[in-house]
């Protein structure tokens, strides 16, 4: 009872500040963090007589969809936001979409943001075991789901996603936190460390080279008469190479370009398209 009438105060015209410190003190002292969702707001200011700073959901909210604002008292309540009525869902109802389809494209998820229209589109990728893997976002899904395929083609094989038509940066990382809270853990990839890198920065290649990779590129600078920028970029091939073999083996036929210029100082990504970055 006593949380119940906490959780109805939060949602008061304006919400009591007050309550929100209780409401947060108490969980936290009674060690009841682990049956509520945490849903972390950076501090959004709703209007000139209230602020909210963070807020607790109930863990039964990560069943479903839940409310982002409120467009007038009277309406469901939800956790106070900033901007129209918009609810998030939660990723366990998004469809599985298998990465690559029948004629070994990306499989395209009729999302918005698939076309030229605007927006945001939080996506989660899992591997083979269909294990989520990795949860980010992008305002050009498509060519997102390209640069995650080459740069861990053995980890992409579904993905799912929900697109924001009017993002804001708070409204995108309130859906991140919310799927990352969703799952039994973190994803290896949004874990940070060397998995993560894995997954947000081009392949850094130089550490993997071998002496016989440093030798090939002496001889090719002296006596193959190469600089030293093109030696880098023969001996880098053969790890852009690895790439595309499990790529061939999974049938992906995608028109996939790694960035000459950075594999000319021993680095793998896939090239931008137009003025896209990943």
């Amino acid at each position: 009872q006593y949380f119940s009438v906490l959780r109805q105060q939060l949602f008061l015209e304006p919400p009591q500040p007050e309550a929100l410190a209780l409401y947060r003190s108490a969980l936290i002292e009674k060690q009841m963090i682990a049956p509520y969702l945490k849903a972390l707001l950076t501090t959004v200011l709703v209007t000139a007589e209230w602020q909210v700073v963070s807020s607790f959901v109930p863990i039964s909210a990560a069943r479903y969809s839940f409310p982002l604002a409120r467009e007038s008292a009277g309406s469901d309540t939800g956790i106070p936001f900033t901007g129209a009525l918009e609810t998030i869902p939660s990723l366990a109802s998004l469809p599985l979409i298998p990465y690559i389809d029948k004629d070994g494209l990306i499989t395209k998820s009729g999302d918005a943001v698939d076309t030229d229209k605007s927006g945001t589109s939080c996506f989660a990728i899992y591997d083979d075991r269909k294990n989520v893997q990795y949860i980010g976002s992008t305002d050009h899904l498509h060519h997102m789901l390209k640069v995650m395929l080459a740069r861990r083609p053995d980890k992409t094989y579904y993905y799912k996603t929900y697109h924001i038509a009017k993002p804001s940066r708070s409204k995108i990382n309130l859906a991140i936190d919310f799927w990352l809270a969703e799952g039994d853990g973190t994803p290896p990839g949004n874990s940070g460390g060397e998995e993560e890198d894995l997954w947000e920065k081009p392949l850094d290649v130089k550490p993997k080279f071998t002496a016989q990779d440093l030798a090939d590129i002496e001889e090719l600078e002296n006596q193959g008469h190469m600089s030293k920028d093109m030696a880098m970029k023969v001996v880098t091939w053969q790890f852009e190479e690895e790439k595309m073999e499990i790529m061939r083996s999974r049938g992906v036929k995608e028109d996939l370009h790694f960035d000459l210029s950075l594999k000319g100082v021993g680095v793998l990504d896939l090239k931008a398209e137009g003025n896209l970055k990943p």
